[in-house]
């Protein structure tokens, strides 16, 4: 689950990368091309302010977020740090034995489960609004250059239409739902009661067991 985490998170992060050169590139091309139009034409008139309204969340996608938001900041760095040392300093009455090794691994898949879930959540609703954007972008730049006669921009595309390609897409899309989020968290809940009650019976059944 940590190297699931930290692989989403390099996706993430390269993404991110990727996308401010592209938008700087493109940014300086535009500015570029609007000082010459300026010069030649006189045009003195200030751009108007561009508006990007705040996507619409659900009660389920803002209890995501926030999550995501306490998880992702100094707080769930410290809470982390705080359950290491809790682990730590528990080892010696366990003597570091077997279940003190469980502790942990039980901590760190759980948590592990869940966060891979919230991560992917978070990735995807991101990456969804960026291209609603970009897309709002490309019909804006389509309206104005239908003003100088320019209808259609020839660009070449190859989609991947590939069989692993439509599952991992599929696989992802279930993911990265917030209901996929719900009920990875209702698993978690359940496997800890469920861990509960067979040690209850365990211990029963072993106190009645004859020495």
């Amino acid at each position: 689950m940590v190297s699931i985490l930290a692989f989403l998170a390099n996706i993430r992060e390269r993404h991110t990368q990727y996308t401010t050169k592209c938008l700087q590139a493109i940014w300086e091309v535009d500015a570029a091309l609007e000082l010459r139009l300026r010069i030649a034409t006189g045009d003195t008139i200030e751009n108007p302010p561009v508006v990007i309204p705040a996507p619409r969340r659900s009660r389920i996608q803002r209890g995501i977020d926030y999550y995501a938001d306490l998880v992702g900041t100094l707080l769930g760095i410290a809470i982390l740090i705080f359950v290491i040392l809790v682990w730590v300093a528990i080892g010696p009455a366990l003597h570091f034995n077997a279940n003190w090794w469980l502790l942990i691994g039980t901590y760190a898949g759980l948590i592990g489960l869940n966060d891979g879930f919230v991560l992917r959540n978070v990735y995807t609703v991101l990456e969804d609004f960026e291209n609603e954007q970009f897309t709002q972008v490309e019909f804006d730049d389509m309206d104005m250059l239908a003003v100088i006669g320019v209808e259609k921009l020839e660009e070449g595309r190859v989609a991947d239409n590939s069989l692993t390609c439509r599952i991992s897409v599929w696989v992802g899309n279930i993911c990265s739902h917030e209901l996929t989020v719900v009920f990875g968290a209702i698993s978690i809940l359940g496997l800890i009661i469920g861990a509960r009650n067979g040690l209850e019976r365990y211990w029963t059944t072993s106190l009645q067991c004859p020495s």
